[in-house]
Protein backbone atom coordinates (compact mmCIF):
# COMPACT_ATOMS: atom_id res chain seq x y z
CA UNK A 1 0.00 0.00 0.00
CA UNK A 2 2.70 2.25 0.73
CA UNK A 3 4.22 1.42 -2.71
CA UNK A 4 1.09 2.50 -3.95
CA UNK A 5 1.01 5.88 -2.66
CA UNK A 6 4.32 6.51 -3.15
CA UNK A 7 4.03 6.14 -7.42
CA UNK A 8 0.92 7.57 -7.00
CA UNK A 9 2.68 10.64 -5.77
CA UNK A 10 5.27 10.63 -7.45
CA UNK A 11 2.67 10.63 -10.93
CA UNK A 12 1.31 13.82 -9.29
CA UNK A 13 4.30 15.31 -8.55
CA UNK A 14 5.68 14.60 -12.08
CA UNK A 15 2.39 16.05 -13.86
CA UNK A 16 2.53 19.31 -11.50
CA UNK A 17 6.32 19.84 -12.74
CA UNK A 18 5.65 19.51 -15.89
CA UNK A 19 2.44 21.81 -15.73
CA UNK A 20 3.96 24.59 -14.59
CA UNK A 21 6.90 23.86 -16.92
CA UNK A 22 4.89 24.14 -19.51
CA UNK A 23 3.22 27.76 -18.52
CA UNK A 24 6.61 29.80 -17.70
CA UNK A 25 8.39 27.97 -20.67
CA UNK A 26 5.62 29.04 -23.70
CA UNK A 27 6.45 32.71 -22.04
CA UNK A 28 10.19 31.68 -23.28
CA UNK A 29 9.80 29.72 -26.28
CA UNK A 30 7.13 32.30 -27.74
CA UNK A 31 9.06 35.19 -27.52
CA UNK A 32 12.14 33.64 -28.22
CA UNK A 33 12.13 30.95 -31.57
CA UNK A 34 8.35 30.30 -32.00
CA UNK A 35 6.31 33.25 -33.65
CA UNK A 36 9.39 34.45 -35.61
CA UNK A 37 8.85 31.64 -37.97
CA UNK A 38 5.01 31.91 -38.04
CA UNK A 39 4.95 35.15 -38.30
CA UNK A 40 7.53 36.41 -40.61
CA UNK A 41 11.38 35.45 -40.15
CA UNK A 42 12.99 37.71 -42.38
CA UNK A 43 11.61 40.55 -40.68
CA UNK A 44 13.09 39.35 -37.32
CA UNK A 45 16.93 40.39 -36.52
CA UNK A 46 17.01 38.88 -32.88
CA UNK A 47 15.97 36.25 -31.27
CA UNK A 48 13.54 38.05 -28.93
CA UNK A 49 12.34 40.65 -31.19
CA UNK A 50 10.11 43.40 -29.94
CA UNK A 51 7.01 42.47 -32.11
CA UNK A 52 7.33 38.79 -30.82
CA UNK A 53 7.93 40.15 -27.28
CA UNK A 54 4.35 41.88 -27.48
CA UNK A 55 2.45 38.98 -28.79
CA UNK A 56 3.41 37.08 -25.99
CA UNK A 57 2.83 40.15 -23.19
CA UNK A 58 -0.89 39.79 -25.11
CA UNK A 59 -0.89 36.00 -24.48
CA UNK A 60 0.56 36.30 -21.14
CA UNK A 61 -1.93 38.44 -19.94
CA UNK A 62 -4.70 36.57 -21.32
CA UNK A 63 -3.42 33.40 -20.08
CA UNK A 64 -3.28 34.83 -16.56
CA UNK A 65 -6.68 36.99 -16.89
CA UNK A 66 -5.13 39.88 -16.99
CA UNK A 67 -7.89 42.99 -17.58
CA UNK A 68 -8.42 44.58 -20.70
CA UNK A 69 -7.24 48.23 -19.16
CA UNK A 70 -3.76 46.15 -17.58
CA UNK A 71 -3.69 44.59 -21.42
CA UNK A 72 -3.58 47.37 -23.11
CA UNK A 73 -0.86 49.44 -20.79
CA UNK A 74 1.52 46.59 -21.70
CA UNK A 75 0.80 46.11 -24.91
CA UNK A 76 3.69 49.05 -26.25
CA UNK A 77 6.38 48.53 -28.42
CA UNK A 78 9.86 46.80 -26.53
CA UNK A 79 13.65 48.41 -27.80
CA UNK A 80 15.98 45.63 -28.43
CA UNK A 81 17.97 46.74 -25.70
CA UNK A 82 15.10 45.59 -23.26
CA UNK A 83 13.72 43.04 -25.26
CA UNK A 84 17.94 41.30 -25.08
CA UNK A 85 17.81 42.06 -21.65
CA UNK A 86 14.94 39.92 -20.50
CA UNK A 87 16.17 37.30 -22.90
CA UNK A 88 19.45 37.17 -20.56
CA UNK A 89 17.58 37.39 -17.38
CA UNK A 90 15.18 34.19 -18.00
CA UNK A 91 18.75 32.09 -19.03
CA UNK A 92 20.34 33.22 -15.96
CA UNK A 93 17.78 32.72 -14.19
CA UNK A 94 17.73 28.60 -14.80
CA UNK A 95 14.56 28.95 -16.68
CA UNK A 96 13.75 26.23 -19.50
CA UNK A 97 14.40 27.79 -22.99
CA UNK A 98 13.91 25.91 -26.73
CA UNK A 99 18.34 25.39 -26.05
CA UNK A 100 17.15 22.61 -23.44
CA UNK A 101 16.07 19.90 -26.59
CA UNK A 102 20.06 20.29 -27.10
CA UNK A 103 20.93 19.71 -24.02
CA UNK A 104 19.10 16.40 -23.69
CA UNK A 105 21.38 15.23 -26.80
CA UNK A 106 24.14 14.92 -24.37
CA UNK A 107 24.95 12.50 -22.11
CA UNK A 108 25.22 12.15 -18.68
CA UNK A 109 28.25 12.15 -18.33
CA UNK A 110 28.61 15.41 -20.43
CA UNK A 111 25.38 16.80 -18.72
CA UNK A 112 27.66 15.84 -15.26
CA UNK A 113 30.24 17.70 -16.44
CA UNK A 114 28.62 20.56 -16.99
CA UNK A 115 26.94 20.48 -14.30
CA UNK A 116 29.56 20.23 -11.93
CA UNK A 117 30.91 23.73 -13.87
CA UNK A 118 28.02 25.41 -12.64
CA UNK A 119 25.59 25.23 -16.09
CA UNK A 120 22.09 25.52 -15.17
CA UNK A 121 20.91 24.36 -18.05
CA UNK A 122 23.14 20.95 -17.49
CA UNK A 123 21.79 21.08 -14.20
CA UNK A 124 18.30 21.32 -14.93
CA UNK A 125 18.15 18.23 -17.45
CA UNK A 126 20.27 15.98 -15.12
CA UNK A 127 16.97 16.76 -12.60
CA UNK A 128 14.30 16.32 -15.35
CA UNK A 129 16.08 13.15 -16.04
CA UNK A 130 16.08 11.86 -12.67
CA UNK A 131 12.25 12.92 -12.43
CA UNK A 132 11.63 10.75 -15.65
CA UNK A 133 12.98 7.31 -14.32
CA UNK A 134 11.18 7.92 -10.87
CA UNK A 135 13.94 9.40 -8.70
CA UNK A 136 12.68 11.80 -6.84
CA UNK A 137 15.56 11.96 -4.46
CA UNK A 138 18.27 12.54 -7.65
CA UNK A 139 15.86 15.53 -8.99
CA UNK A 140 15.38 16.97 -5.25
CA UNK A 141 19.40 16.71 -5.53
CA UNK A 142 19.88 18.36 -8.93
CA UNK A 143 17.37 20.99 -7.63
CA UNK A 144 19.25 21.85 -4.46
CA UNK A 145 22.37 22.14 -6.73
CA UNK A 146 20.40 24.47 -8.73
CA UNK A 147 19.06 26.78 -6.13
CA UNK A 148 23.24 27.23 -4.71
CA UNK A 149 24.04 27.91 -8.20
CA UNK A 150 21.87 30.71 -8.79
CA UNK A 151 18.60 28.71 -10.53
CA UNK A 152 15.20 30.66 -10.21
CA UNK A 153 13.32 27.30 -12.26
CA UNK A 154 15.18 24.94 -9.34
CA UNK A 155 13.26 26.96 -6.58
CA UNK A 156 9.92 26.13 -8.00
CA UNK A 157 10.96 22.93 -8.44
CA UNK A 158 11.43 22.44 -4.77
CA UNK A 159 8.29 23.79 -4.17
CA UNK A 160 6.46 21.34 -6.48
CA UNK A 161 8.13 18.52 -4.81
CA UNK A 162 7.34 20.09 -1.11
CA UNK A 163 3.99 20.59 -1.72
CA UNK A 164 1.40 18.12 -0.88
CA UNK A 165 0.45 15.36 -3.61
CA UNK A 166 -2.46 13.21 -2.55
CA UNK A 167 -6.12 14.21 -1.56
CA UNK A 168 -6.20 11.36 0.83
CA UNK A 169 -3.02 12.77 2.44
CA UNK A 170 -4.14 13.57 6.30
CA UNK A 171 -4.99 17.01 6.90
CA UNK A 172 -2.42 17.66 9.05
CA UNK A 173 0.60 16.85 7.16
CA UNK A 174 -0.73 17.84 4.29
CA UNK A 175 -0.82 21.33 5.68
CA UNK A 176 2.70 21.31 6.77
CA UNK A 177 3.80 20.03 3.06
CA UNK A 178 1.75 23.03 1.79
CA UNK A 179 3.81 25.52 4.18
CA UNK A 180 6.94 24.22 3.65
CA UNK A 181 6.01 24.39 -0.29
CA UNK A 182 4.85 28.15 -0.12
CA UNK A 183 7.92 28.82 1.81
CA UNK A 184 10.05 28.13 -1.42
CA UNK A 185 7.80 30.26 -3.80
CA UNK A 186 8.30 33.08 -0.58
CA UNK A 187 12.00 32.08 -1.35
CA UNK A 188 11.32 32.93 -5.22
CA UNK A 189 10.41 36.16 -4.55
CA UNK A 190 13.03 37.19 -2.18
CA UNK A 191 15.37 35.95 -4.88
CA UNK A 192 13.57 38.31 -7.28
CA UNK A 193 10.99 36.57 -9.13
CA UNK A 194 7.37 38.26 -6.94
CA UNK A 195 5.54 36.87 -10.31
CA UNK A 196 6.12 33.95 -10.64
CA UNK A 197 6.23 33.58 -6.95
CA UNK A 198 3.04 35.12 -6.79
CA UNK A 199 1.21 33.42 -9.68
CA UNK A 200 2.12 29.55 -8.52
CA UNK A 201 1.30 30.79 -4.49
CA UNK A 202 -2.72 31.22 -5.52
CA UNK A 203 -2.20 27.90 -7.71
CA UNK A 204 -1.49 26.05 -5.03
CA UNK A 205 -3.65 27.63 -2.17
CA UNK A 206 -6.69 26.86 -4.95
CA UNK A 207 -5.92 22.97 -5.53
CA UNK A 208 -5.53 22.32 -1.76
CA UNK A 209 -8.38 24.42 -1.04
CA UNK A 210 -10.74 22.05 -3.53
CA UNK A 211 -8.63 18.98 -2.45
CA UNK A 212 -9.55 19.60 1.26
CA UNK A 213 -12.94 21.39 0.84
CA UNK A 214 -11.52 24.82 3.15
CA UNK A 215 -11.63 28.37 1.62
CA UNK A 216 -8.88 30.06 3.77
CA UNK A 217 -5.97 27.09 4.73
CA UNK A 218 -3.72 29.15 6.18
CA UNK A 219 -3.62 31.33 9.67
CA UNK A 220 -2.21 34.60 10.47
CA UNK A 221 0.41 32.28 12.19
CA UNK A 222 1.17 30.07 9.07
CA UNK A 223 2.17 32.97 6.96
CA UNK A 224 4.45 33.86 9.63
CA UNK A 225 6.18 30.39 9.80
CA UNK A 226 6.20 30.67 5.92
CA UNK A 227 7.95 34.03 5.73
CA UNK A 228 10.71 32.84 8.43
CA UNK A 229 11.36 29.28 6.93
CA UNK A 230 11.94 30.81 3.47
CA UNK A 231 14.60 33.55 5.48
CA UNK A 232 16.21 30.27 6.79
CA UNK A 233 16.32 28.54 3.39
CA UNK A 234 17.93 31.81 2.17
CA UNK A 235 20.88 31.36 4.98
CA UNK A 236 21.32 27.89 4.40
CA UNK A 237 21.78 27.94 0.28
CA UNK A 238 23.65 31.48 0.81
CA UNK A 239 25.87 29.58 3.24
CA UNK A 240 26.48 26.74 0.79
CA UNK A 241 26.86 29.11 -1.96
CA UNK A 242 29.68 30.82 0.14
CA UNK A 243 31.30 27.64 1.18
CA UNK A 244 31.62 26.69 -2.79
CA UNK A 245 33.37 30.46 -3.24
CA UNK A 246 29.88 32.16 -5.29
CA UNK A 247 29.81 34.60 -3.32
CA UNK A 248 26.26 36.34 -2.43
CA UNK A 249 22.88 35.56 -4.39
CA UNK A 250 22.07 38.44 -7.08
CA UNK A 251 18.39 39.54 -5.70
CA UNK A 252 18.04 42.13 -8.16
CA UNK A 253 15.68 42.01 -10.93
CA UNK A 254 16.19 44.14 -14.06
CA UNK A 255 13.67 47.02 -14.89
CA UNK A 256 13.02 45.51 -18.11
CA UNK A 257 12.05 42.00 -16.54
CA UNK A 258 9.38 44.24 -13.97
CA UNK A 259 7.82 45.93 -16.82
CA UNK A 260 7.45 42.49 -18.42
CA UNK A 261 6.15 40.97 -15.68
CA UNK A 262 4.26 43.59 -14.18
CA UNK A 263 2.73 46.19 -17.05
Amino acid sequence: MSNLFRDKGMKFIGIRFIFFSIIFMLLYVVITYSLPHILNKDAFTHPINTTVLNENIQFRAIGFGTDKKEQKAIERKRSSTEVSIVDDWFKRSGYSTIEDDVYRSYSNAVLEDLSNKGDLAAMRILEEKNLAKGNLTGAKAFAEKGIVHGSLQSIQSMANYTEPSMKGLPYDIAISRLKESLAYLSLLKIRGDGYRASVSRAASLKVFGNGYNVQNPLSSEDDEWINTRAEQLYKQYQTTRTELGLGDFDNDIPQEVKDFYEK
